[in-house]
């Protein structure tokens, strides 16, 4: 290749084999505690919680979009922001999905139990949402198991098959002329990862330590904040007044349509806001 001719590497440094599995970025270990624990809520950096003033569709009956005017109330917290700001939200992965995924990997079981992760470079924790994790939160919070996958995530499943004909499958959708047949299959469908593992449940076997390896981390979902802290003048009340204090207000529209698969597709975050109660 031109790139190595190019840039040779150093004498007595080959290669790693492409279809060589690299070791995983974190340690993870499965703890039993002798009683009971309590998940500890850990926001993410830079975040704070919020309660749901109002969920109200503001859509006309029969319309064939579903669009939120959502209002997130804070207390206690001098909210600043200014036009053009937006709001990043940390979505849930729905309860379901979560079900479905620890099941077919057969991982049910010990989803309760708490791990230790740390990672193998620099021997620190992993920030999750909650402490200690465990499978369960860490498919709910952290892991984007609804989005659809991409190359990456096969070129490691197919390590953690032990069915040859899954393997090659994976193997193909890694090439250049499987392209087609993997935007077939996953893109054009919206397949997400929940989806791929029921497909291929028979044949998987995966390591706890390589969770964080195969499954995408979840991304906060961006939004245009909606609202404005002007403020005006009150000839009422001879005083002048915020417009939404401690207010951000946000229009979501509830992303819901229908590939060639039977299920319907949703936003990952977009489903969660359709389904959030107001006063949570």
């Amino acid at each position: 290749m031109a790139l190595d001719a190019s840039y040779p590497l150093p004498a007595g440094i080959v290669p790693i084999p492409e279809n060589e599995l690299l070791p995983p970025r974190y340690l993870v270990k499965r703890q039993t505690p002798a009683t009971p624990f309590k998940l500890t809520d850990i926001p993410p950096y830079n975040s704070f919680p919020c309660t749901v003033l109002q969920n109200q569709k503001i859509t006309a009956p029969g319309h064939w979009q579903d669009v939120r005017h959502i209002i997130l109330t804070f207390k206690d917290l001098a909210i600043k922001y200014e036009p053009g700001d937006i709001a990043e939200v940390w979505p849930e992965n729905p309860k379901e999905e979560v079900d479905i995924f620890l099941d077919t990997l057969r991982w049910t079981e010990i989803a309760d139990l708490p791990l230790h992760i740390t990672s193998t470079l620099t021997g620190e924790p992993l920030q999750t949402r909650f402490s200690p994790p465990t499978l369960r939160a860490l498919a709910t919070y952290h892991l984007d198991i609804c989005s659809v996958p991409r190359r990456s995530f096969f070129e490691m499943l197919k390590h953690f098959s032990s069915d040859e004909q899954h393997v090659e499958k994976f193997a193909e959708f890694c090439t250049s002329e499987g392209q087609e047949d993997l935007w077939d299959y996953t893109t054009r469908p919206r397949r997400t990862i929940v989806e791929v593992v029921a497909d291929f449940w028979s044949s998987l076997e995966i390591p706890l330590e390589y969770v964080l390896d195969i499954f995408p981390a979840m991304k906060p979902r961006r939004f245009s904040i909606a609202s404005s802290l002007k403020v005006v003048f009150d000839f009422w009340l001879d005083s002048l007044n915020q417009m939404h204090p401690n207010e951000i207000h946000l229009c979501v529209a509830i992303v819901k349509y229908k590939t060639n698969l039977k299920r319907p597709r949703y936003g990952v975050c977009s489903r969660w806001f359709a389904r959030m109660p107001e006063g949570m």
